[in-house]
């Protein structure tokens, strides 16, 4: 008997030393650090969450969700590409409030801003030298300097103009204005035939920090126009 009672005790003693240790393993970790990119490109919002433990690799197995600026709440998937939690929404605009449930990171929480352009920086004109204006199709010399101008959208903070040539990008061009000037055999003209070139302007904002380190979120928003393509001869 009591041999017994002596086993009986060193099995609870086991299993209420077994039952405090499950409760202490494994804290939050305090040093995980929660950061989301957010992108609205003409209509679609892409959001990607990524909760990154000490080591600096990503965590999964959270429970990640939105509520958007409407109020409804939106889970997020975990995507092995993205190595991170990936939402793809309607793109509006207005505050997103982002929560991450994590046992191993606890809950962590921010907003993010998202401002949605409602315009195109529709390209307005594409002039020569002497101030003729090139059309779909039009040749123009490539000797000439090119003048690009194009509509303002109200809330953008910068433009990107992108110049192609047989598909190929030969200019990248960031303003705050809009209007750029191509200077003079900037694009190539080796056929009377023509060869193919054109212009694209997109519009953008952003909010946030790209380096997470003074805000949680970093999120961009762009409205691009059509292209405007035309003939380079020599």
């Amino acid at each position: 008997m009591t041999v017994l009672r002596s086993i009986l005790l060193l099995v609870v003693t086991f299993m209420m030393s077994a039952c405090n240790t499950s409760n202490t393993l494994s804290p939050p970790n305090s040093s995980a650090r929660l950061r989301v990119l957010a992108a609205l490109n003409d209509g679609t919002l892409e959001m990607d969450v990524t909760l990154e433990g000490s080591n600096g690799e990503a965590l999964n197995g959270a429970y990640v969700s939105a509520r958007t600026p409407e109020g409804a709440l939106v889970p997020a998937t975990w995507s092995t590409a993205r190595n991170g939690y990936h939402f793809t929404l309607p793109g509006v605009g207005g505050t997103y409030h982002v929560r991450v449930d994590s046992a191993a990171a606890g809950v962590l929480e921010t907003d993010v801003p998202v401002a949605a352009l409602q315009a195109l920086p529709e390209v307005l004109d594409v002039a020569d030298a002497d101030g003729n204006s090139v059309r779909n199709y039009d040749r123009v010399r490539a000797s000439s300097p090119l003048l690009v101008t194009w509509k303002s959208v109200p809330g953008a903070e910068r433009y990107l103009l992108n110049v192609k040539q047989n598909g190929q990008t030969v200019v990248n061009l960031t303003t705050s204005e809009t209007s750029a000037v191509l200077p003079a055999s900037t694009l190539a003209g080796v056929s009377g035939l023509g060869q193919p070139a054109s212009v694209k302007v997109t519009a953008s904002v952003q909010a946030g920090d790209p380096l997470y380190v003074q805000h949680h979120y970093l999120s961009t928003s762009t409205t691009s126009s059509v292209n405007l393509g035309f003939q380079v001869v020599p």
